[in-house]
C-alpha cells in the first residue's frame, strides 16, 4: 500500500574548500522554492483520518514512518489548525452571519459527555452543552452545532445580536428556561 501523504524529499549538495574550509550549498532550483510545501489533498487526506477515520495524529505519524515518509504529530496538529484558521473558521462565520438574517430558528441542546471538558468542569462546578441550531434563510437550511459550556438559549442570543434584518421571525424549541434568552 501507499502511505496517506507522500512526498519528495530534495537533498541539497555541498561541498567544503580545502584551503578556507568553508561550505558551499547549492541553491535551491527555483520550480521547488516557490511551491507550498504542503498540497491541499495533505490537509483533506489528514482530516478526513483524522477527524471523520478517528486515527490520532499518533497513530497517523507511525504509519507515515514505517512508510518512510515521515510526518510528526505536531506538524499534523499545525496543518489542522491551519485548515481551520484559513477554511473553516471563515465559512463558520459566513454561515452564522446569514443564519442570523433567517426566518425561522429551530435550536435545542443537551448534555454533552466529553471527559476532558468533565474534569475541567468539576472544577468550575459547569456542565457542557452540545447546541444544535438550524435557519432558514431564503428558503436555505443552515445548521449550526456548537459544544461548550453554553446553554441553546445563550448560543441563540449570540447569533441573533448580529441580525440586521428588521424582519419577524419564528423561534421553535423545547420548553426549558435555558432555551430563551
Amino acid at each position: 500500500g501507499t502511505p496517506l501523504v507522500t512526498g519528495t524529499r530534495y537533498v541539497q549538495e555541498y561541498a567544503k574548500c580545502n584551503l578556507c574550509n568553508q561550505y558551499f550549498t547549492a541553491s535551491i532550483p527555483s520550480n521547488i522554492a516557490v511551491n507550498d510545501k504542503y498540497l491541499p489533498s495533505v490537509y483533506s487526506t489528514l482530516a478526513i483520518h483524522h477527524y471523520y477515520g478517528g486515527s490520532p495524529f499518533y497513530r497517523i505519524q507511525m504509519l507515515q514512518e514505517a512508510q518512510n515518509i515521515p510526518l510528526k504529530d505536531s506538524t499534523q496538529y499545525d496543518l489542522m489548525n491551519e485548515l481551520y484558521q484559513n477554511s473553516v473558521e471563515p465559512i463558520v462565520e459566513k454561515l452564522t452571519d446569514f443564519a442570523a438574517e433567517g426566518n425561522a430558528f429551530l435550536y435545542d441542546d443537551s448534555i454533552a459527555r466529553i471527559l476532558e471538558q468533565v474534569m475541567s468542569n468539576k472544577k468550575k462546578s459547569t456542565s457542557t452543552h452540545a447546541t444544535v441550531l438550524l435557519s432558514v434563510y431564503n428558503s436555505h437550511k443552515i445548521f449550526l452545532f456548537q459544544t461548550n459550556e453554553r446553554v441553546a438559549g445563550k448560543v441563540f442570543e449570540d447569533i441573533i445580536s448580529n441580525r440586521t434584518s428588521t424582519e419577524e421571525f419564528t423561534t421553535m424549541s423545547d420548553a426549558s428556561n435555558r432555551n430563551f434568552p
